[in-house]
Order: structure tokens, then C-alpha cells, then sequence
């Protein structure tokens, strides 16, 4: 076939192809697959086209890609170790593709922190380079497309020789890595979904992916090691605290920082960027830290939305459907210390089974945490955030209160009598709610400050029935086992006669 012919069927000129055929031009995989079509190749010329992409020309310099640490690091050793594990089982097992592995955790945790520290300790042991890349700068979800095209470049590929399609970008990606040690890391990931195309399919690399979703569909589908991050202890916060202060020669107070500590949930973010205020004479500080009304205003730096709390926790709430926004602004209101799923059901007015795949859509994102099985807590910055959000809903969430109210306002009763009941105790009968004492006490104990809260939330929306009846509860129940009526006792199960303990723990 001549070349004009060919050039008539694919639609480049015969110049064009002549300065391709000639080496005068590079070659294109829309040229390629054109080609294949009209010379009926069946994809061979696409393959030798990106197996000439993959083919050894002047050596690229390794990818050095990772951002600086984030100092000073503290805390945070026992999942530096599961990293390590996790690494040392990817390196001595043989593996069918690279492993995976993801941290995830809710925002201002200090995922990039730890794997940025992390990354820099083990990247000598990737000699075909080291690739970052965030998957959601600026709050936006990045294409797949757009980091791939990235990697590639780092990898070598000049920018005319990047395939247009991502499926072919993954292809070439895939086929570049299939004889290098890579690792790559990808901060911010939104889904799976987001961070498949950037999974190489040969052993050797290992994808280390940091998200604010837990990410199931990797663990299950790609074999994915997940390392969670919770807030930092106490001792490690104010040590974070003291440094950051003490590199501008700031001394704060013990007391001060524990009480900053505290108001800041211990989250790093939230701790720096209050840290950054003190250094910044900004008054009030520790005051406003206390006030729902400016705390989260408090908890920005500057015009910088990758230093700012609300921002942060603004990237996870929008992405919520309504009926999952509006769980967790009403959770926000309640789940200070442990909701049960019966109450998250009745806040929510609706039925467990459609309460809990609520809930636990917000325990995918790190908007609410389970301290135990089956209670639902949310932090206490998340909490803030959330009341902000309720006072744009208030009428439905005043509602949602009411109902919650109303039933721990009965709940309590019946459980009062039950155990003021001495034909109930230790008997299995039928009494609604609880069948014996032993049931009884135990919704106690569990709801213990749930009940106390509730009298709180109860005078704030004027329900003083509620207040004064569940006042009421707490110091009889407290009076059962003390012999006294302060509404601050602790609450403990009373000797009824029954010689039994509550089963389980609380």
C-alpha cells in the first residue's frame, strides 16, 4: 500500500506520515491504532507502540517525588511498626502484583504525616524511584488520567508520546513498572476506584494510599493492608504541643496545654495550628478554644485550606448524600460519649436496619467512630462543625432532639421500675423493654451519661418535664446503691437480692 493510500484511510496527510516513518516526528497512539484498523493488524502496531514507549532509551533520573516531612513528628510508633510489618511481609512472601497498603483515618489525624515519615525511612529500597501524587488537591478529586500522565512523565515519557486514553496510560504505566521496584503514594484517595489505575500489576512496587474513607473495596478486591489512625494520646500531644511552641522559645504553661490539648481533640492539625496561634499573639486562644462559636475559626491558618479544620472536615461532609448529612448533623447534637444504634434509630426516626447503613456510612469516612460494638461517637471538633450545621436545619434537628429526649425519658422509667421491682429481680417475665433487673441495670450503666447529657439537652430545648423526670431517675438510681442523691454519682448496679453480676462488660 502506498503511502497516500494510507494516508486517505487514517486521515493523516502523507507529510505527516512521511516525517513519522522518517523519525521526524513521534508517533502517537491514535496514529497506531488507525494504522491497525485500516491494515487490518488486529492491535499488534498499538503493542509495538507501547512496547517501544517501554523499551530502554536514555536513562530518566529516579523519581524522587515525596514532599518534605512534616516537623516535628512525634507519637505514632505502634503504626509505624504495622508499616513495617506489613512492608517486611511484601518483601520475604512472593506476591502475584505490588501490595497495597492504606492509612486511613477522619481529617487533621495526621495521615500524611505518618506517611511521609514513613516513605522517606524505606525509599532507598525502591531503586526504580519513588512517586507521590495527591488525589485531592485543593478539595477537587483528581483524574485518573491527569496522574497518570504525571507518573509517566516522571518515568520518562515525553508529553507528545502520552497515549490520550487512560486506559492506555494505565496500560503504559503497567508495562514501565513490570521491571522496576516502585513505590508510590498516593495521599487523599477519594475511592477504590480513584486509586485503581494507579496499581501496578507486577510484583515488586508497593502503593502506600492515605484516605479519610477506609477504603473496603481495596482491602477485599486488592488484598490492601489497612493501618488506622486515631488521635493521639495525651502525652503525645502535649509533647507536639511543647515542640512547635519551644522551636520559637514559647513557654506554655503545663495547665495550658493540657487544657489546649483537650479543646483541640488532639488532633495534629488542630494542635499545630493552635500552636501557630499562641506564637502568633493571637489573644484568646485558649478561651475561644472553649467556645463552639469561634473554635473552629480559631483552628485556621490564614487563607491556607490545607491548614484549616472546618476545611478539612468540609471536603468529608460534602461528599455525603442528604440523608447522611442530616444523620450526622443530628448525631453531632448527641454522640458525645457512645449513641446506641436503638437511639441513633429513634433520633433519625426511622428503623435500625436503615439507621445502621446510615451510620455506617459515616464510619466509612471517618464522621463518626465506634468506641464499642454497636455505639456511635462523634468527635468532639466534628462535633462543633455539626452544630454549626444544625443551627442552618435547627427545626429538624430540634425534632430529632425531642424524639431521642422523650424516649430515654420513658426508657429510664421503665427501667427504674423494673428494678424498683422486687418480684422482677432475677425473674424472667415479661416487662416490655427488660425482662429482668439485670437487663435493666445494664441499659443503665451504659446509658449513664447519655442520661445526665440528656437532662442538659432537655432544659436547652425547654422540655422541663423531661429534665425534672430524668433528673429524677439519675438520683434515685444513685441513691439504690449510695445512699445518697447527687445527680454526679456514679451509677452502679444496686443489690437486689439476686447475688448476680451484670453479664458482660461496660
Amino acid at each position: 500500500m502506498s503511502l497516500q493510500a494510507l494516508a486517505t484511510l487514517v486521515h493523516y496527510s502523507k507529510g505527516h506520515l512521511s516525517k513519522v516513518e522518517n523519525g521526524e516526528k513521534p508517533a502517537s497512539s491514535q496514529l497506531a491504532r488507525s494504522c491497525d484498523k485500516a491494515l487490518g493488524a488486529g492491535g499488534e502496531l498499538l503493542l509495538a507502540y507501547q512496547a517501544g514507549l517501554g523499551a530502554p532509551r536514555a536513562q530518566p533520573q529516579r523519581p524522587a517525588q515525596l514532599p518534605m516531612s512534616t516537623v516535628p513528628f512525634i507519637g505514632r510508633t505502634m503504626q509505624l511498626a504495622a508499616l513495617d510489618a506489613a512492608f517486611d511481609r511484601f518483601r520475604t512472601k512472593s506476591r502475584e502484583a505490588a501490595a497495597v497498603i492504606v492509612v486511613d483515618g477522619m481529617a487533621g489525624v495526621g495521615k500524611t504525616a505518618l506517611m511521609l515519615q514513613w516513605a522517606h525511612r524505606v525509599a532507598e529500597q525502591f531503586p526504580g524511584g519513588v512517586l507521590f501524587y495527591d488525589l485531592r488537591p485543593g478539595g477537587v478529586a483528581a483524574d485518573a488520567a491527569q496522574v497518570l500522565a504525571g507518573f509517566l512523565q516522571a518515568l520518562g515519557i515525553r508529553a507528545e508520546e502520552i497515549p490520550q486514553e487512560t486506559v492506555e496510560r494505565a496500560a503504559l504505566y503497567r508495562t514501565l513498572l513490570a521491571k522496576r521496584r516502585v513505590l508510590v503514594v498516593l495521599d487523599n484517595a477519594v475511592s477504590a476506584e480513584q486509586v485503581r489505575p494507579q496499581l501496578p500489576s507486577a510484583p515488586g512496587s508497593l502503593v502506600l494510599v492515605g484516605s479519610r474513607d477506609r477504603l473496603p473495596g481495596l482491602v477485599a478486591r486488592n488484598g490492601a493492608t489497612r493501618v488506622t489512625l486515631q488521635p493521639l494520646s495525651t502525652n503525645e500531644s502535649c509533647e507536639l504541643f511543647r515542640q512547635v511552641t519551644r522551636q520559637r522559645q514559647l513557654g506554655v504553661a503545663p495547665a495550658t496545654v493540657a487544657e489546649v490539648v483537650g479543646r483541640c481533640g488532639h488532633l495534629p492539625l488542630a494542635l499545630r495550628i493552635a500552636a501557630e496561634s499562641l506564637l502568633a499573639g493571637a489573644q484568646g486562644v485558649l478561651n475561644g478554644l472553649g467556645s463552639n462559636a469561634v473554635c473552629l475559626d480559631l483552628l485556621s491558618a490564614g487563607n491556607d485550606e490545607g491548614a484549616s479544620i472546618r476545611a478539612a472536615f468540609e471536603q468529608s461532609y460534602r461528599a455525603l448524600d442528604d440523608e447522611v448529612a442530616h444523620a450526622f448533623r443530628l448525631l453531632g447534637r448527641h454522640a458525645e460519649t457512645g449513641t446506641s444504634l436503638a437511639a441513633a434509630a429513634l433520633l433519625l426516626d426511622t428503623d435500625e436496619a436503615t439507621a445502621w447503613r446510615r451510620l455506617d456510612a459515616l464510619y466509612q469516612v471517618h464522621l463518626v467512630e465506634q468506641p464499642s460494638r454497636g455505639r456511635y461517637r462523634v468527635h468532639r471538633l466534628l462535633r462543633v462543625y455539626a452544630a454549626e450545621l444544625a443551627a442552618l436545619d435547627r427545626q429538624k434537628c430540634d425534632e430529632g432532639s425531642r424524639r431521642l429526649l422523650e424516649w430515654y425519658q420513658r426508657t429510664a422509667q421503665e427501667a427504674l421500675c423494673v428494678l424498683l421491682s422486687p418480684e422482677h429481680d432475677g425473674a424472667v417475665v415479661e416487662t416490655g423493654r427488660f425482662p429482668t433487673s439485670e437487663h435493666a441495670w445494664r441499659w443503665c450503666k451504659a446509658e449513664e451519661l447519655n442520661l445526665r447529657l440528656a437532662i442538659a439537652h432537655a432544659d436547652r430545648l425547654n422540655m422541663d418535664a423531661v429534665s425534672i423526670e430524668l433528673s429524677d431517675v439519675t438520683r434515685i438510681l444513685s441513691l439504690l446503691r449510695h445512699g445518697n442523691c447527687s445527680p454526679s454519682s456514679p451509677l452502679e448496679r444496686p443489690r437486689l437480692g439476686s447475688g448476680k453480676e451484670p453479664v458482660g462488660s461496660y
